[in-house]
């Protein structure tokens, strides 16, 4: 097998000059701080930035109110951010006979979208600073009309949203092909915003289904695209793992291509997060990287451009792994795409570290943020930026003990980044307007 591999060592292709914005931690928040007695929680499971970076929304799915014990009720807050990056008080959503509320978030600047354990997705909107339920939840037997040969049986295993669509995938959906019926093959159900109401607009499923998949455990929504990563997938061509890209064209969802794992030789869980922005879609691995001399099963990420390779294709660019990989990082496990901004989690080794898309089509390593407890919080198990301003979570966070790990969410800011409109390629900027 020939691998596309680029390994960017940061000594010699990025100056000081280059880089030197480099993001600074200014808050920290535990949950510990809002709640007596969090228990495990998961707080930092998910984050999401809007608002430039001025407001951070992060989920505790696990909590349980202590008034009702075992209950993991689940919480999701929503802190203002400060021009310096501080936090303030947040306000605190949870409504009424919810469970593991907060599974999963998808946020823009005038919506979010909360999922639940099962088929239950709250949809809230911004009003002033405030996020108010605009009175619809998103129930299966409601919500998706039937689809000859597809039951879904869940909306809980993925999110994203973009624009006028929210994308949510069941992993569990039952889907007839070939007069067989094929267990948890997988679904995504995409959704269409009609004034203040979102109503269904496709149910789609993988070319291929097969049976527990993974299809739609992750989804990554830009405009007219769709990502669907299926990690435990078996496509024809490739190793464990594919991703699946879809496209509107006339009113339909149609599937565009299939990326297969490069990464023959393992079990490797490929497209167990994925990231896409416009004409740039990534899928990372879990352990797709590997190497004669040094540490095994670390994770790596693989870029696809549209059009590269011919009109309409979605051409591998290559594989990029950490400048300092370990052995299980799990480097990959979170992805943040914006323009030629990637921002990848690693909480295997309690770090994040921000790519910056070079000329040539590769991604340059450029700042690694790391965690300053060093226990195993899982620290960047989530990351989110925009603008100068960057958001981790570390849902173990302190773990001390098994009853201590209760989360935590990690706020961080560069001056120069945002004086700058959030480039990080700062060789005009930091010479200049920064000035």
């Amino acid at each position: 097998m020939v691998r596309l591999l680029v390994v960017l060592l940061a000594s010699g292709l990025v100056s000081p000059a280059v880089w030197s914005q480099s993001f600074v931690e200014t808050d920290h928040r535990d949950l510990a701080e809002l709640h007596a007695g969090p228990n495990n929680a998961a707080f930092g499971d998910q984050v999401a930035l809007v608002d430039g970076g001025r407001t951070l929304i992060a989920s505790a799915p696990f909590r349980t109110d202590p008034t009702d014990s075992g209950s993991q009720d689940g919480n999701v807050y929503s802190f203002p951010v400060s021009a310096a990056g501080l936090l303030g008080s947040p306000q605190i959503l949870g409504p009424a006979n919810r469970y593991r509320f907060g599974l999963n978030i998808a946020a823009s600047d005038q919506w979010l979208a909360v999922a639940e354990s099962g088929d239950k997705v709250h949809l809230f909107n911004r009003s002033g600073s405030t996020w108010q339920s605009n009175g619809q939840v998103l129930r299966i037997d409601s919500d998706v009309p039937p689809v000859s040969g597809i039951t879904v049986r869940g909306l809980d295993a993925s999110t994203a949203l973009d624009g006028d669509r929210l994308v949510i995938g069941d992993t569990s959906a039952n889907v007839v092909s070939g007069g067989e019926t094929i267990n948890n093959a997988g679904a995504v159900i995409v959704f269409r915003r009609n004034g203040s109401n979102w109503i269904h607009e496709a149910t789609l499923i993988s070319p291929q289904p097969s049976s527990s998949s993974a299809f739609g455990e992750v989804v990554a929504l830009s405009g007219s695209t769709l990502l669907v990563g299926a990690p435990d997938d078996n496509a024809p061509g490739g190793g464990q793992g594919a991703a699946y890209l879809y496209q509107l064209q006339g009113g339909q969802w149609q599937h565009a291509r299939t990326l297969v794992n490069p990464d023959t030789g393992q079990q490797s869980e490929y497209a167990w997060s994925v990231a896409l922005d416009g004409d740039i879609a990534v899928v990372g691995c879990a352990t797709c990287f590997t190497q004669a001399v040094g540490p095994t099963n670390t994770g790596s990420f693989f870029s696809y451009e549209r059009h590269l390779g011919g009109s309409g294709n979605w051409g591998l660019r290559g594989e990029f792994v950490s400048n300092q990989p370990e052995f299980i990082d799990q480097f990959s496990f979170s992805l943040a795409l914006s323009g030629t901004v990637l921002f990848v989690g690693a909480p295997g080794t309690n770090r994040s570290t921000f790519f910056l898309r070079n000329a040539a089509g590769g991604w340059t390593e450029l700042q690694s943020l790391i965690a300053a407890d060093p226990n195993n919080t899982s620290f960047g198990a989530s990351a989110a930026f925009s603008g100068g301003y960057a958001a981790l979570g570390a849902p173990r966070w302190p773990n001390t003990s098994t009853s201590e790990r209760w989360g935590a969410v990690s706020m961080w800011y560069s001056e120069p980044v945002e004086r700058c409109g959030g480039n990080l390629d700062g060789i005009f900027c930091d010479r200049f307007e920064s000035e």
